[in-house]
């Protein structure tokens, strides 16, 4: 019964900062398209993932469960549902991530390399340091 109280109070927690984290990287002045939009928006999404997550599982599951108000098979059953949304969230997270690295290339590597194959970029770190400048660049804009 202890689990479930901290399962529950950690999800708290972690829903919590997830919904600072999503509001204080929701859309901005950036243009479309480019990199610090992308990574905004892969920032928004991975912390939505996890905090619709931690919402059905540790939060509602947990304390549904213990009151009665859910059966452990229907919380298991709708779960089911529940991880496609989430997990197809994470994974365009992740790939919004790649896209944020690619569209800070200049154009002549733009064109050899597509964001699916950033991962396997030889120059990742030169593209992070351009991107964190232009993250920090929109920031003192606004």
């Amino acid at each position: 019964m202890i689990g479930d109280f901290m399962s529950a109070a950690a999800g708290t927690f972690l829903l919590f900062m997830s919904a600072m984290v999503v509001i204080a990287y929701r859309g901005g002045s950036e243009r479309a398209g480019t990199g610090p939009r992308h990574l905004s928006t892969a920032i928004v999404l991975g912390f939505l993932a996890a905090g619709c997550n931690t919402l059905y599982w540790q939060v509602f599951g947990q304390v549904g469960v213990n009151f009665g108000w859910i059966t452990v098979t229907s919380l298991r059953g709708w779960g089911d549902y529940v991880d496609v949304i989430v997990k197809g969230m994470a994974g365009l997270s992740g790939y919004y991530h790649l896209k944020a690295l690619h569209a800070v290339m200049s154009d002549d590597e733009r064109r050899l390399w597509s964001p699916i194959e950033m991962p396997f970029y030889p120059n990742r770190r030169a593209c992070l340091r351009v991107l964190a400048r232009a993250m920090s660049a929109t920031q003192r804009r606004e």
